[in-house]
C-alpha cells in the first residue's frame, strides 16, 4: 500500500524532555473554573500563535494533541488550536473517541472536591461533567469507550528514589459519564487503579479493578499487582495469564515510560524501565501485560533494546506488539503467543535501525508494520523507517523537517504526523506558547 504524509507547520516546539511530564511548582496557582461554565469549543479563545489571544470560531475539528503536561489542544481546519481546556490533564481513551479532564495536581490540592469532565475527541465538545465531593483525586483509568473513569487518591511528590508518590490510605471512584458516581471504596495502603475488568456486574460497575499496590507505601521502591472484586471487596492477587488455575504473585520495580493498549485483543501492555533494584526478582526492564478478563504476565526484553538504561516505548499493529529503544534496536512479540500457553511469549525478532539516540522513538503501528522517527543530526529534514511485521524494511518515508513528536495512521493506513515546524494535512498549525511538547495525537475517523 502506498503511503502518504502531508503537511503542516507546527511553530518551535521545545526540546523534548523525556516521556514524563514537567511541571513549574513555583507558578502561582491557576484559578479553579467551574465545568459547568467552560465555554464550548466553538466559541472558545483561539491561540494565533503571535503572542495575543484573539477570540474566534472554529470550523471542524482537524486534530486533538495532547502535550507532556496532560494539555488537551483542539486544532481546527484552520489551523488554530483551542485553549478551551488549558487549565485541565487529559487522559484519553484507548478508543480515542473520548477524553476524561480533571484539573492539575498543583489546583486539586487546594480543593476538597474532584471536577470531572468527559469531551469527545478531536473536536473537545463537552459531553458530560461530574463534581465528586470529599475526593481530591487523579484520573488513572479509563473503559476501552471512555465512558467509565477510575478516580484514585492524588498521591504526594514522589521522594528520594521512590517509584511513586506516597499515599496513607486509598479513595477510588468509578464514575460514569452517564450515571456519575458508580461505586466508591477506602483501601488501607498505597494503590492505584489502573484498569478495569471486561465484565460488568448489574449495576454497569466494572466487576474487577486491576490495581497496582505500591510498596513501602510511604516511599514506594516496588509494586505489585491486586484485584478489586467491586461486588465483594475482596482484593486478591491476579491469575496468571498463561495459566488461569494459578494466581501470579510477583514484586516488581521500574519506572512506567509507555504505554498502549491492544483493544483486539483485551490486553493492556506497560514498559517498565531503570531501576537500580539489585535484587533479581526485580527485573530492570520488561513490558506488564495486563489481560482485562483477569492475568498478569512479564514479558522479558532482549537485552539488546539495553532498555534497562535507555528510554523505550511501545506501540501495536494487528497481532504485534512492537518495543523501540532509543538505542536503535527495535523488537517484536506476536501477541497470540502471549495468551497460547503452548507458545513462547519472546520477541521472535529484533534489528537495529539507526545509531543510539538520547530520546524514546516515536513510533506508531498498524497491521502493515511499524513506523520509527529515528534521532539525526540533519535540522532540515529526517525520515521515517518502516518495518514490516516480520522484521524486515521497507522503503523508508522522508519527512520535510526535523523529528516528529507524534505519529499515528488513519484507518485507511496514511500517516500523519506533528514535528517542531511541520506537520499533516491542514495547513500551518498555529503553536501557542503554553503547548508544551506533543505526546499524542488524535484524528477524526474520517481525516485525508
Amino acid at each position: 500500500m502506498t503511503r502518504t504524509l502531508s503537511v503542516l507547520t507546527v511553530i518551535v516546539l521545545a526540546v523534548a524532555a523525556g516521556c514524563t511530564a514537567t511541571t513549574t511548582d513555583d507558578a502561582a496557582p491557576e484559578p479553579v473554573l467551574d465545568v459547568d461554565t467552560l465555554p464550548p469549543v466553538e466559541s472558545a479563545v483561539t491561540d494565533t500563535g503571535s503572542g495575543s489571544f484573539e477570540p474566534g470560531v472554529q470550523t471542524a475539528a482537524a486534530m486533538a494533541v495532547v502535550d507532556a503536561d496532560g494539555q488537551l489542544g483542539v486544532v481546527d481546519d484552520n489551523g488554530a488550536v483551542s485553549n478551551a481546556w488549558i487549565k485541565w490533564s487529559a487522559l484519553v481513551a484507548p478508543d480515542e473517541t473520548q477524553a476524561v479532564l480533571t484539573l492539575p495536581p498543583k489546583t486539586v490540592r487546594t480543593l476538597t472536591s474532584t471536577e470531572v469532565a468527559w469531551v469527545s475527541l478531536p473536536d473537545g465538545k463537552q459531553t458530560g461533567d461530574l463534581t465528586v465531593e470529599g475526593v481530591i483525586a487523579e484520573a488513572t483509568a479509563m473503559s476501552l469507550d471512555g465512558e467509565l473513569v477510575a478516580l484514585t487518591t492524588l498521591a504526594d511528590d514522589p521522594i528520594d528514589e521512590a517509584i511513586t508518590g506516597a499515599r496513607d490510605g486509598t479513595n477510588i471512584v468509578i464514575a460514569s459519564r452517564a450515571a456519575g458516581v458508580l461505586y466508591k471504596t477506602t483501601l488501607d495502603g498505597n494503590f492505584m487503579a489502573e484498569a478495569f475488568s471486561q465484565r460488568l456486574t448489574v449495576d454497569g460497575v466494572p466487576a474487577q479493578v486491576f490495581l497496582l499496590e505500591y510498596l513501602p507505601a510511604d516511599a514506594p521502591t516496588f509494586y505489585q499487582v491486586r484485584v478489586l472484586a467491586t461486588e465483594t471487596g475482596q482484593i486478591s492477587p491476579p491469575l496468571n495469564l498463561r495459566d488461569k488455575s494459578q494466581t501470579l504473585d510477583q514484586q516488581m520495580a521500574g519506572y512506567s515510560r509507555s504505554q498502549v493498549v491492544a483493544n483486539d485483543h483485551g490486553l493492556l501492555f506497560t514498559l517498565y524501565i531503570g531501576t537500580d533494584q539489585p535484587d533479581e526478582t526485580h527485573p530492570h526492564a520488561f513490558v506488564h501485560t495486563l489481560d482485562f478478563a483477569d492475568g498478569v504476565w512479564c514479558l522479558d526484553i532482549d537485552p539488546k533494546l539495553d532498555l534497562t538504561n535507555v528510554a523505550g516505548s511501545l506501540a501495536v499493529g494487528g497481532n504485534r506488539l512492537y518495543v523501540a529503544s532509543a538505542n536503535g534496536w527495535v523488537g517484536s512479540f506476536l501477541i497470540p503467543s502471549i495468551t497460547n500457553p503452548t507458545q513462547s511469549p519472546t520477541m521472535d525478532w529484533t534489528v537495529q535501525i539507526a545509531s543510539p539516540g538520547s530520546s524514546a522513538p516515536v513510533i506508531t503501528a498498524d497491521n502493515d508494520g511499524v513506523y520509527i522517527s529515528t534521532s539525526n543530526d540533519n535540522e532540515d529534514n529526517s525520515e521515517l523507517v518502516h518495518l514490516r511485521p516480520d522484521g524486515t524494511p521497507d522503503n523508508p518515508i522522508r519527512l520535510s523537517g526535523p523529528n516528529p513528536q507524534a505519529l499515528t495512521t488513519t484507518p485507511a493506513g496514511e500517516l500523519v504526523a506533528i514535528g517542531y515546524d511541520w506537520t499533516t494535512p491542514t495547513g500551518d498549525l498555529h503553536r501557542p506558547e503554553w503547548l508544551n511538547d506533543i505526546e499524542q495525537l488524535i484524528i477524526a475517523p474520517t481525516l485525508e
